[in-house]
């Protein structure tokens, strides 16, 4: 299940020689990973999820009432919700709904090429 690579982008690593770490940074408490289409985003939510969360659609998460959620929460898609709609609201309105459900650790997956970069990033800081 847990042998992917993936690129820590931020905060960037100190040490660069490699850029690459493996997905032993699950313990971390917020993730957002990037990925091509078809690169397993989903499928690795889905796994991850069954041991130790909830997994839920960037829609029906943004969609559906404010409830207590134990363990992890994994959103897939952004993208999806993102997508054709010209919406830019739909990062602010995720970092909304995250403050009212408070979840312990966030995994949330979108397209890489759907990512705004340091734009959306930002409004995750908080």
């Amino acid at each position: 299940m847990f042998d992917r690579f993936v690129r820590q982008v931020s905060p960037p690593l100190e040490d660069r020689a490699t850029g690459v770490l493996s997905l032993a940074i699950w313990n971390q408490p917020n993730i957002i990973l990037l990925g091509d289409p078809g690169a397993g985003k989903s499928h690795l939510f889905e796994e991850a999820a069954e041991l130790s969360g909830s997994l839920l659609t960037a829609r029906t998460f943004l969609n559906t009432p404010s409830h207590s959620l134990d363990g992890v929460l994994f959103v897939d898609a952004l993208d999806e919700r993102r997508a054709g709609r010209g919406d830019n609201n739909t990062i602010d309105r995720m970092v909304e709904k995250l403050f009212e459900h408070s979840p312990k650790q966030v995994r949330i997956s979108c397209r890489a090429q759907d990512w705004l970069g340091d734009t959306d990033l930002a409004a995750f800081r908080p």
